[in-house]
Parts: structure tokens; C-alpha cells; sequence
């Protein structure tokens, strides 16, 4: 899993669901909680939490021109590629944190991708939990 360290900052809520940002290092995660702000005690502005989703949830892109629905985006060099036969893992540096993301090993040889080169991780927002 993929984990990383932050602050509430936003929180909007309809029926049982909230949309909640959280500050990492100055970058705002979006994430959808089946949970609101009378249902559960750590949706609070100024909360530290902990923003959590799995590596298979992690999709790279180089040269990201156009607009695109996926909200949380964390921009970084490849630290390494370890290629298997069907699923390739990429590791990359966001801020002081590693990012690992699984892709099919048929994306990774059409990206070209190399280590040391800078890609953007992206993450829905139904994808990503939160933890106290």
C-alpha cells in the first residue's frame, strides 16, 4: 500500500458521503468516505491522516496536456522499473515519499519508461482511504 502523511483541509458532505481533501506537502488529495462529519470523529478540519491506496490503483502518465477527471496527481522521477513477464512495478519519488505503481508490462515498454525520467502518478478519488 502506498501511504502518505497529511491534514484535512476540506470537507464537503451529501447524504453519507463526503469528498475530503487533504494537504500533503502542499499538494490537495481528493478522497470519496462513505462517512461524514457526524458519523465519524476524524473527518475534522486539521485532522492528521494518513491518505492510503494500493499500487494497482496507480496509473502513470508523461505529458498530461489536455483536462482529465482524475484529481489526485503526484509528479516525480522513476526511481526503478522491475519488469515481469505480465505486470511491471514502478517505483517513483513524490516529495520525501516512494510511490509504487503496478501497470501491465505492455504499458510500461509502450511508455518507453526508464528510471531517473519524471512521470505523474495518478489516483481517483474513489480510490484512495483515509486512516487516523
Amino acid at each position: 500500500m502506498n501511504t502518505l502523511s497529511g491534514a484535512i483541509v476540506t470537507i464537503e458532505s451529501s447524504d453519507a458521503l463526503s469528498l475530503v481533501g487533504v494537504d500533503v506537502g502542499g499538494d490537495i488529495f481528493s478522497c470519496v468516505v462513505i462517512d461524514t462529519e457526524e458519523s465519524a470523529r476524524y473527518l475534522r478540519i486539521g485532522m492528521e491522516v494518513k491518505v492510503v491506496f494500493k499500487e494497482t490503483e496507480v496509473a502513470l502518465a508523461r505529458n498530461l496536456r489536455d483536462q482529465i477527471s482524475i484529481r489526485n496527481h503526484m509528479h516525480g522521477p522513476i526511481i526503478d522499473i522491475e519488469r515481469g513477464a505480465i505486470l511491471t512495478k514502478v517505483r517513483l519519488k513524490y516529495k520525501s515519499s516512494v510511490i509504487t505503481s503496478v501497470i501491465t508490462t505492455s504499458s510500461a515498454k509502450a511508455m518507453e519508461l526508464k528510471a531517473g525520467e519524471p512521470v505523474i502518478g495518478l489516483v481517483k478519488s474513489n480510490e484512495v482511504s483515509l486512516m487516523r
